[in-house]
């Protein structure tokens, strides 16, 4: 009768010690990916902010002075962001189709090359 609580409390002992392993183990996956995470994070809002810097530079030179510039992102669970950017100035309003075009052509020569990320242009 003893060597069978023995034995009993051998396995709960030993598949409580396998779990809190495997807990461990999980943490520390998720750790790395957070880790990951944060750094891609990082790295798209250093290209965001130097991309709004050169887009409201271009409008400024292009005559549109304080043009309200707003930036909003989609992220996909492979890492691909998508980009839509909308101008508001009224000048905007009156610009005929080709001046829309032409002004879009410039601003998207100042978004940021990756593979990961396409951009929408609102006008």
């Amino acid at each position: 009768m003893a060597d069978i609580r023995r034995k009993k409390g051998f396995y709960i002992t030993t598949l409580a010690l396998i779990l809190l392993i495997g807990f461990c183990v999980k943490g520390t996956v998720f750790s790395r990916e957070d880790s990951e995470r944060e750094r891609r994070n990082r790295y798209y809002a250093e290209q965001e902010q130097e991309y709004l810097a050169k887009t409201r530079e271009l409008l400024d030179e292009e005559g549109f002075h304080n043009c309200g510039v707003n930036i909003r992102w989609v992220s996909y669970g492979n890492g691909a962001r998508e980009y839509t950017v909308s101008l508001h100035h009224g000048r905007l309003r009156r610009l005929s189709a080709a001046e829309k075009t032409v002004l879009e052509r410039k601003i998207s020569a100042a978004d940021f090359r990756d593979d990961h990320c396409s951009f929408h242009y609102e006008l």
